[in-house]
């Protein structure tokens, strides 16, 4: 096998190497495992062992399209990677507070009380589920309001905030 720079080699020596009979068998094989070559005409030590098993697997009767392969590191090592990079994110990025309770039911209030319009997104955002009606209603009711259509803001509806009076038992 021709060797050049540290663990880089060539891809011309790949036919012999696997007793290939043309240039495109090997070609096809470097497609298949999404191997791109690292340096002109060149691959590195890890796609050359992608290459082995691939090869080993093929001489067993395997397939090109049924052949599983390995990226860059096995799972466990990715899994370890995610877990520090999770750890990182957490420690450097600040830690939202929750919000409060009644902190949306407010909002609506101060929408109702005021005459705003609000967009559907706007609307979904306080109350957690997309305000929608059934067929000619105009009228969407969830919990102490009303949400009446009014028109459109930009592409989406606008929706009036109306304060439902409590009924008492």
């Amino acid at each position: 096998m021709a060797e050049k720079d540290k663990d880089l080699y060539l891809i011309s020596g790949l036919r012999e190497r696997y007793g290939l009979s043309s240039r495109q068998s090997v070609y096809d094989r470097l497609k298949a495992l999404n191997i791109k070559p690292v340096g002109w005409g060149r691959i590195s030590a890890e796609q050359l062992k992608q290459m082995d098993k691939l090869d080993e697997h093929l001489k067993k009767g395997g397939t090109l399209s049924n052949f599983g392969i390995e990226t860059f590191q096995n799972q466990s090592d990715t899994s370890l990677i995610v877990a520090e990079l999770t750890k990182l994110v957490e420690a450097i990025a600040p830690t939202p507070n929750p919000p409060e309770p009644l902190q949306a039911l407010e909002e609506l209030d101060k929408a109702a009380e005021k005459g705003w319009l609000l967009t559907t997104e706007q609307v979904q955002q306080l109350l957690g589920v997309k305000p929608k009606v059934k067929g000619s209603d105009r009228t969407f009711t969830r919990g102490s309001f009303s949400f009446v259509k009014s028109g459109k803001i930009g592409s989406q509806i606008a929706w009036k905030v109306v304060k439902v009076s409590s009924g008492e038992s």
